[in-house]
């Protein structure tokens, strides 16, 4: 497990390693599908009373966790981590999605600040995550039940629910859907059986 968050001015060393050590088998196995860079892109941990920037918008360690695609930057917090392995890893795996977003060049040319563009977004994050969880822990799958909670008014909205995104990533490996494709076809992830 995660060590808990702490009230200290910083996340506590051992979490931050967790969290280093996993972004790291991350990258590892999306380089090996020839999406080179994630690890590259800075990892931004925050604990106590850090901030950072994140395209402008001020990020606390009470924050969720972002992906900051003008700096390429994936933040993680005390909070949004959690205290389990399975919570943190499927954050991870879902960060990490939406930088093989830019990577691949999915979000070329789309409104970043669209609703919609931000619904399709998201369920190809929980896609991608599906399909690096399952190839790096496949024992923690099942935990992730817990993690995602059907949120039919947020940020998911009719690109599915995030529970079926992240199926069909588990079941697909990494042949999820663009955001592009799923923006045409909402209901994709509740056509795969």
């Amino acid at each position: 497990t995660v060590v808990p968050p702490s009230k200290g001015a910083v996340m506590p060393k051992a979490q931050e390693q967790f969290i280093r050590k996993e972004y790291a088998k991350i990258d590892a196995y999306w380089r090996a599908r020839g999406v080179g860079g994630v690890a590259a892109q800075p990892l931004i941990t925050l604990g106590g009373d850090e901030t950072h920037n994140c395209d402008g918008m001020k990020v606390t360690a009470n924050s969720q966790p972002f992906y900051c695609p003008k700096g390429g930057e994936v933040v993680v917090t005390e909070s949004s981590v959690g205290s389990t392995a399975v919570r943190a890893i499927f954050i991870l795996s879902h960060e990490a999605g939406h930088e093989v977003q830019h990577l691949r060049g999915q979000m070329k040319g789309l409104d970043l600040d669209s609703e919609t563009v931000g619904q399709a977004s998201e369920g190809s994050a929980s896609c991608l995550a599906g399909a690096a969880m399952f190839a790096i822990h496949p024992e923690l799958v099942p935990g992730v039940w817990s993690v995602i909670v059907r949120t039919p008014d947020g940020p998911y909205g009719d690109a599915g629910d995030p529970k079926e995104a992240f199926d069909y990533g588990v079941y697909g490996g990494d042949h999820c859907p663009t955001v592009k494709e799923i923006m045409a076809q909402p209901t994709i992830f509740h056509t795969k059986s």
